[in-house]
C-alpha cells in the first residue's frame, strides 16, 4: 500500500465553530418550521463532512441553467446550502468542500456564507468525483468521515438515522446510502446480505431493488487503495466503490426513503414537491 497523496494549498473560511445555527438563517428556521426540532447525533465532537461541489453540472447547463450545480435553487436555497445546513442540523463540526476553478461564484458563495462551521475550501478541476475526494484525502486521514455531493435531497429523519447508525458501528469500513427511487440513466444497484453488508455493486449487482443514493460514510483506511486504483486507470467514484468491494472492505448499506438527484432541470420540480410532502415551507 503506498502513502496518500501531499496535500494541495487550501485556504480556511473563517467562521465560527459550534453546531447551533448562526442568527437569521433561515434555512436553518425552515427545515424545523411546523416539526418538533430533530435532535442533534450523539457523540459529534469531531464530525467531517467531504463535500463534493466539483461538477461540471453538463446535463443542467445543456437545459438552459446557468449557474454552477451548487448554487441551482430548490425551493430557493442552493443546493450547496441545502446540503450543508441539513448536516450541520445533524452535528457536523467541518466541512472539507472541493469546488472546481470554473464556478468561481460558487466559491465565492461558499466563503462568504455563515453556515456556523468551518468550511474549507480546495479549488481544483478533476477528471471525476473520484479525484475530487483523492484531492480531499490529505484532509480526511484523522477520523471517519461523510461523503456527500450537492445534488441530493432526502428526508432529514432517514440522513439522521444514517448518522446514528454510522457512530454505533464498530467494524464497517463504509456505510452506504440506499434508496429504492430509481431516476437516473445509470444507477448504481447494490446486493445486500441479511446483515446489510453490500456484496456486489455495479453491473453484478444488476436486477437488486436498491442503488445508491450519493451520501457515504468511510474510515480512512480505504485511501490506501489510491495507488493501485490510480495504476489500473479507475476513473470514478463509482468505479471504485466496486473496487472496495471486490478487495473486501466492509462496507454496508443504509435504506433511506426516496433520495432525488438534481441532474436535470426537471428533477427541480421533482425535488421541491418531494420536500414540500414532508416540509410544508416555501423556503
Amino acid at each position: 500500500m503506498g502513502s496518500n497523496p501531499a496535500a494541495p494549498t487550501t485556504d480556511s473560511v473563517n467562521v465560527p465553530t459550534g453546531t447551533s445555527p448562526p442568527v437569521g438563517f433561515s434555512l436553518w428556521q425552515s427545515l424545523n418550521e411546523g416539526e418538533e426540532r430533530i435532535e442533534l447525533t450523539k457523540d459529534i465532537s469531531a464530525m467531517t463532512l467531504a463535500l463534493i461541489a466539483a461538477g461540471e453540472g453538463a446535463r443542467l447547463r445543456s437545459e438552459g441553467v446557468t449557474v454552477p450545480k451548487g448554487l441551482v435553487p430548490v425551493l430557493g436555497v442552493p443546493l450547496a446550502k441545502r446540503t450543508i445546513a441539513t448536516f450541520v442540523q445533524h452535528g457536523i463540526t467541518e466541512v472539507k468542500c472541493i469546488v472546481n476553478e470554473e464556478s468561481p461564484e460558487l466559491e465565492l458563495y461558499l466563503r462568504e456564507t455563515d453556515f456556523g462551521v468551518p468550511v474549507e475550501i480546495i479549488v481544483k478541476s478533476t477528471r471525476s468525483s473520484m479525484h475530487s475526494l483523492f484531492t480531499l484525502a490529505p484532509l480526511l486521514k484523522s477520523s471517519p468521515f461523510f461523503l456527500a455531493t450537492v445534488d441530493a435531497i432526502y428526508h432529514p429523519s432517514d440522513l439522521k438515522s444514517w448518522i446514528d447508525r454510522c457512530h454505533q458501528s464498530e467494524n464497517a469500513e463504509g456505510i452506504i446510502a440506499l434508496t429504492r427511487f430509481v431516476d437516473d440513466e445509470k444507477p448504481l444497484y447494490a446486493t445486500l446480505e441479511s446483515d446489510d453488508r453490500i456484496s456486489a455493486i455495479g453491473d453484478s449487482a444488476a436486477g437488486s431493488e436498491w442503488i445508491t443514493g450519493g451520501l457515504y460514510w468511510f474510515t480512512p483506511n480505504v485511501f490506501d487503495e489510491i495507488p493501485v486504483v490510480e495504476e489500473l486507470g479507475l476513473e470514478r467514484l463509482r468505479k471504485f466503490q466496486e473496487w472496495l468491494v471486490e478487495r473486501g472492505y466492509r462496507l454496508y448499506g443504509h435504506r433511506f426513503g426516496k433520495i432525488v438527484d438534481v441532474d436535470h432541470r426537471a428533477d427541480i420540480a421533482t425535488a421541491e414537491e418531494f420536500i414540500n410532502q414532508w416540509s410544508g415551507v416555501a423556503k
